[in-house]
């Protein structure tokens, strides 16, 4: 066998029963014929937190409702704070009603039905425009309902996948053949973002907020901790059984969720954007609002005639990697692996915004594929270069890459129940493919 050179290029054989062929990248391609979208409500006209908020949180049993309690605030001072149970509590649980209405008396909080806590807030959000705020509060939403049922769904390969919801509530003294109506609607958009339909209310979750201002998955608890709010020992459990302490537990919840909203508004407002609170879902959404705040316009919006094919090799290139677990209440030493900061730093590294971003006019430029062969043999031959500022200039372009056989980044199929044929064919053949790698591995 001829001996081959260390920088030559290795062709692994591979079966192509092996290869995974079906991968799924996000793509936002508009045919002619579609109809041009309703203009989303601008961010002046959504309701602001100086008028009327809503802050509330559930206990559970069984993911059942069980209890809550809710604060009301106008012009960001309390009017109300109050408790509340699910409405057949006192017909199916008398001895649990009475020993929460003393403890109530106890705490010196008002007691309502969920009945009262739909006419005087949930309704009345919706339809004057309130903002209602909690802490994962996609859940509690789903916890005060009626019903809840798919409300949207998306076609993929023959297979069809739900990305909606819709939570419904029973009016009392309707008949019982007409349909609970629908107080709330969950989407999650292209972006993966969580949208709530509310009519004119707006859903605030404090966890997606906290997220985007911290970059890190938090807990009420430390939510609060980041925001250098105090934070004392919580009475109770999340048992959703009534006791003094679950209560006052509960209540203990809903008065730092309030307290965390105004950190975060405060946080919020001191950046020079016109970015709603509710709209802030990740680090990106403010790093956008940044761009529209210095003017920032997308290329075809400035240059029209700007070739699409180039902008879909940008777009192609892009890879977003994110890795995480969330294991409860199991103790594992976790290690941050990405990069801090990674698109600003390589943006000024490369110097991408002069370049790329704020020009008025951009020409695409093809570069011959033996030029990029010659810099990538000179990094083999000295890598130490990559770290020689001079460098950095000549690595702002994309190129077509052909893997052979090697793993890169792609937005794979995942298996789950109801794949369609070609979608478990390439599922199977990944499985295949990872248990040969894994039995061929040294390690």
């Amino acid at each position: 066998m001829k001996d081959r050179e260390a920088s030559d290029p290795v062709e692994p054989a591979i079966d192509d029963r092996l290869v995974l062929r079906h991968t799924f990248a996000r793509a936002y391609l508009e045919p002619k014929t579609l109809k041009p979208r309703r203009m989303r409500m601008p961010h002046h006209e959504l309701p602001s937190l100086d008028g009327m908020v809503l802050v509330f949180d559930c206990e559970t049993v069984d993911h059942g409702l069980t209890f809550g309690a809710l604060e009301i605030y106008e012009r960001r001072r309390l009017k109300t704070r109050a408790v509340f149970y699910r409405d057949d509590l006192p017909e199916t649980d008398p001895e649990r009603y009475e020993q929460l209405k003393e403890i109530c008396r106890a705490l010196d909080v008002r007691l309502v039905n969920r009945e009262w806590f739909f006419q005087n807030a949930i309704w009345p959000a919706r339809k004057y425009g309130w903002t209602i705020a909690g802490f994962n509060i996609a859940y509690d939403l789903s916890r005060i309902a009626d019903s809840v049922e798919p409300a949207t769904k998306t076609a993929r390969l023959g297979t069809r996948f739900c990305n909606g919801f819709a939570i419904k509530k029973g009016l009392v003294g309707t008949k019982k053949d007409v349909p609970p109506p629908v107080f709330c609607r969950i989407k999650r958009d292209d972006r993966h973002h969580v949208r709530f339909d509310m009519k004119h209310a707006v859903v605030l979750d404090l966890a997606t907020s906290a997220f985007a201002y911290t970059d890190r998955n938090q807990s009420l608890e430390s939510a609060c901790h980041a925001f250098d709010l105090p934070l004392e020992e919580r009475p109770g459990a999340h048992s959703g059984e009534i006791t003094h302490e679950n209560v006052a537990g509960c209540l203990f919840d809903v008065v730092k969720t309030s307290e965390l909203l105004w950190a975060i508004d405060a946080e919020h407002r001191r950046h020079p954007t016109e970015l709603h609170l509710s709209r802030a879902q990740s680090g990106a959404s403010i790093a956008k609002a940044y761009l529209d705040a210095l003017g920032v316009r997308p290329r075809l919006e400035i240059q029209p005639e700007f070739p699409k094919e180039s902008l879909g090799y940008a777009a192609q290139a892009y890879y977003g990697g994110r890795v995480e677990a969330r294991i409860v209440k199991t103790p594992l030493p976790c290690v941050y692996l990405d990069f801090l900061s990674m698109y600003p730093t390589v943006f000024a590294l490369l110097g991408l915004w002069f370049k790329h971003v704020i020009p008025a006019t951009l020409e695409v430029e093809e570069i011959a594929p033996a030029e990029i062969a010659a810099l990538l043999e000179r990094l083999r031959a000295n890598p130490e270069s990559l770290f020689d500022p001079a460098t950095w200039s000549v690595l702002d372009f994309f190129a077509l890459v052909e893997p052979h056989g090697a793993n890169l980044p792609a937005r794979a199929v995942i298996p789950r129940l109801g794949l369609s044929r070609r979608e478990r064919i390439a599922s199977e053949a990944a499985h295949r493919y990872e248990e040969t790698f894994a039995a061929q591995a040294p390690f």
